[in-house]
């Protein structure tokens, strides 16, 4: 295959900027609105979240397959799923945020849970096809790194978007609301702008990739869903490859799930920050750090390969973790705001070349072993493969945000908790559980990425072997 252009690649990462505009929405805002605005139990939060999670067991693998079989003379392959997604996704989300008002605790508890499935299983019809549509616009090493690499930049874009929006201009302090993110009225407009950055990011995507995406996948008639479910995700999880990567990631997840929900307590209560000015200190160093990890994204792969990128990214984004909170918590930092500010834009500004990298590793490497299972298959089952990695990483999260719930019933975090209010046992072991606690889980998943084999070598014969079955 020829080189993408410049634009297929900005119009390809600019759909990741939805899928990342709902997982900011669900670990940052959604929780802790039905928390601490609507008084849900955190466990009660957890749970709902984890309920809808089950629903994907079955709606993930059967879009996957599905993805992989259907084609359109006009939409071709992948596209018409991802169009049938869009606007359901945006619609079914901004009623999460206006549940009826006097709803009793069960039912409060039933809301949620209905529009988690709904958004979730609208948000699957994109974000599967999408996917896997970047293993398939290109098949040179580097250059899929590259490509997740736009994905991963328009993914921190959308972060920015709602997260900065949502703490500067929807939830900042006032006098009523010294934690604006109590303030219940603002919820609807903020999920009604989350709304509309999803739509945007969707269909604009779509249409302005389409033409790539119908030169370089195949194009026919619609065909109907044939052939054995069980043995196409058997022969996915039979892969040594893919079984490692997802076992690590999937931990990886749960600690990420698990750390974004605390994140929002934590610069709140550990480090007494007003939610308007975590975006004003933070953003600068947020995308220097993001800008060195786009750069460094293809160079890594030459210099370590994708295994120990992958390793030594998330070994750095823990002991940078554990190092920030643990510097505070040891009274080490002076206890200034300007000393608090310039220690958080230092560890936010290291994390985020490292993280980043982690990501756009991943999926470089989910990519790959795309190609792994199509040569030893001799069959496409790219769908199926991201496929089972998004409900896999989705189980996480949910599994994360239950984790997350647990932890701040356990710590005993009061709710409608006002900035200062909180005791400062509390907020110690809010630190706790934060740093150490997640840090020593989230190296769990270098055992897993060690035993990773798709090496540039690896890589070369199995894109010979293709290329034979082919002919």
């Amino acid at each position: 295959m020829n080189k993408l252009s410049f634009w297929t690649k900005i119009f390809y990462g600019y759909g990741n900027v939805g899928n990342a505009v709902k997982t900011v929405v669900f670990s940052t805002f959604l929780f802790f609105y039905y928390n601490q605005v609507l008084g849900l139990s955190g466990k009660m939060c957890g749970t709902a979240l984890l309920i809808a999670l089950c629903f994907d067991a079955i709606n993930d693998p059967l879009i996957g397959i599905w993805s992989d079989k259907m084609h359109s003379k006009k939409w071709g392959k992948r596209l018409p799923l991802m169009l049938v997604g869009g606007l359901p996704f945006a619609i079914s989300l901004f009623f999460l945020f206006i549940p009826p008002d006097g709803l009793s605790e069960i039912w409060l508890f039933i809301w949620f849970i209905f529009f988690a499935i709904f958004t979730r299983t609208m948000q699957t019809f994109f974000q599967i096809p999408y996917l896997s549509l970047g293993a398939e616009l290109t098949d040179d090493y580097v250059e899929r790194s590259e490509l997740y690499s736009y994905v991963q930049f328009f993914g921190f874009v959308g972060n920015v978007l709602v997260a900065g929006a949502g703490f500067v201009f929807f939830f900042h302090s006032t006098p009523e609301y010294q934690n604006g993110m109590l303030n219940e009225s603002m919820y609807p407009w903020f999920g009604l702008y989350a709304s509309i950055l999803i739509l945007l990011s969707t269909y604009g995507s779509i249409f302005g990739a389409r033409k790539a995406i119908l030169e370089r996948t195949n194009t026919g008639i619609i065909t109907t869903l044939e052939g054995n479910f069980y043995k196409n995700i058997k022969d996915v999880i039979n892969n040594k490859s893919f079984r490692n990567i997802i076992i690590g990631l999937s931990i990886l997840m749960i600690v990420n799930a698990t750390g974004e929900i605390l994140s929002t307590y934590l610069f709140i209560h550990f480090w007494g920050f007003k939610p308007e000015n975590i975006v004003l200190y933070l953003a600068f160093p947020f995308f220097i750090g993001l800008g060195i990890a786009l750069w460094l994204s293809s160079k890594t792969v030459k210099w370590f390969d994708k295994k120990y990128t992958l390793i030594y990214s998330n070994l750095a984004v823990w002991i940078i973790t554990t190092t920030l909170i643990g510097l505070k918590l040891l009274n080490i930092i002076p206890d200034t705001e300007i000393a608090y500010i310039i220690t958080l834009m230092v560890g936010v500004g290291l994390i985020n070349i490292f993280a980043p990298l982690i990501l756009i590793t991943i999926n470089s490497i989910f990519a790959d072993i795309a190609d792994e299972v199509k040569y030893e298959s001799a069959s496409q089952k790219t769908g199926t493969l991201f496929s089972i990695r998004a409900l896999l990483s989705k189980i996480a999260t949910g599994v994360g945000s239950f984790f997350a719930g647990f932890l701040l019933d356990a710590i005993q975090f009061p709710e409608n908790a006002e900035m200062g209010s909180v005791a400062e046992s509390v907020t110690y072991n809010l630190g706790i559980v934060a740093g150490p606690l997640l840090a020593i889980i989230g190296l769990i998943p270098i055992i897993f990425f060690l035993r990773y084999k798709i090496d540039r070598r690896r890589f070369e014969e199995i894109r010979k072997g293709i290329r034979k079955q082919e002919r």
